[in-house]
């Protein structure tokens, strides 16, 4: 709720600079989710724009499928800048990331270079370790990682991190009122475009209510059962493994604790690597709500109790983080 009240004091705020029928198309969107598929972005994009949006901060896949949108037609422009060289400001790729000029580098190094490192926005979204501007996936992870540091992953600064991807940080930070009418009309664009793209899959996540959690002793924690219930109200209905005795890594959390209960889920996907996306970014964006303690999905993890935590590849070749999680997503749960 309280990530509710913030988002519409956030449109409040555009729909007070905003007259007419561009200010009443502002419109809180529906709780956080995946992407709509129904909305006109690409097929072969769905899962790259949930997977960036969730790899930063909780930035609503909607957002950033909306600025691809609003800066280049999800990369169909014909202007220049999209697929090679740059706009006259400096922009470059589909997310028109800045690699120099007006625009100046926020990209960082050369549009196309090896990384690491990833200096200071530029990523490496398809993992051939290469950062390049002009690759969808690369400045979809570049741009979400961009929005994240303007405060897009906050409903409270959320529109402040869109006028400020458009007109840059001074701007987009400074006083409202003094953004030019070219920003507020982008604004205006990618918040619309935002709430039409959002899937609506469930209501918010939030605290655990009562009654969640099933009893030992191989039952489930309170975390793990209301996350079960929840991955199955969202994504429908799918095989999920939960506490088992035996088959797991050396203290797996799919083993009962001294409460007799697992504190693990493997959601099982089989072969359809776009829907354990679609799960593993919805569950990085709902982490917090959900207690989770480690994602593990297709050789990438990422784990809550680290300082910074940020999706990355398994760091041994050899364990069941690199190898034995293809079929399914596993998730962890401190509580």
């Amino acid at each position: 709720m309280r990530k509710l009240a913030l988002l519409a004091v956030s449109f409040g705020l555009v729909a007070v600079l905003l007259t007419g029928a561009a200010a009443a198309t502002l419109t809180a969107p529906a709780a956080a989710g995946g992407l709509s598929r129904d909305a006109d972005v690409p097929a072969e994009l769905v899962a790259i724009i949930e997977a960036a949006a969730g790899a930063y901060c909780d930035l609503r896949p909607a957002l950033l499928a909306a600025v691809l949108k609003a800066e280049s037609d999800f990369g169909h422009s014909p202007l220049p800048g999209v697929r090679s060289g740059t706009n006259d400001a400096g922009a470059a790729g589909p997310m028109q990331i800045g690699i120099g000029g007006k625009a100046g580098n926020t990209w960082g190094g050369t549009p196309i270079r090896a990384v690491p490192p990833d200096i200071p926005y530029g990523a490496d979204g398809n993992g051939d370790a290469i950062a390049s501007v002009y690759d969808p996936a690369d400045a979809l992870h570049g741009a979400a990682r961009y929005l994240c540091a303007l405060g897009g992953g906050d409903e409270a600064t959320l529109v402040i991190a869109v006028a400020s991807y458009h007109c840059g940080p001074t701007c987009g930070h400074g006083d409202p009122a003094a953004w030019g009418p070219r920003t507020r009309s982008y604004v205006t664009k990618v918040l619309a475009a935002a709430r039409s793209y959002e899937a609506g899959l469930s209501g918010p996540v939030t605290a655990i209510p009562p009654g969640f959690g099933t009893p030992g002793p191989c039952g489930r924690s309170p975390s793990t059962d209301y996350a079960r219930w929840l991955v199955l109200q969202t994504f429908g209905q799918l095989t999920i493994g939960d506490c088992a005795h035996r088959g797991h890594v050396e203290n797996s959390d799919h083993y009962p604790d001294a409460n007799g209960q697992a504190h693990a889920l493997d959601i099982m996907v089989g072969s359809h690597k776009p829907l354990g996306d679609r799960i593993a970014s919805w569950l990085t964006q709902h982490h917090q709500a959900l207690n989770v303690k480690q994602i593990i999905w297709y050789g990438q993890v990422i784990d809550y109790r680290d300082a910074n935590p940020a999706w990355h590849a398994c760091r041994d070749p050899n364990s069941s983080c690199a190898r034995n999680h293809f079929g399914h997503v596993h998730v962890g749960f401190r509580l």
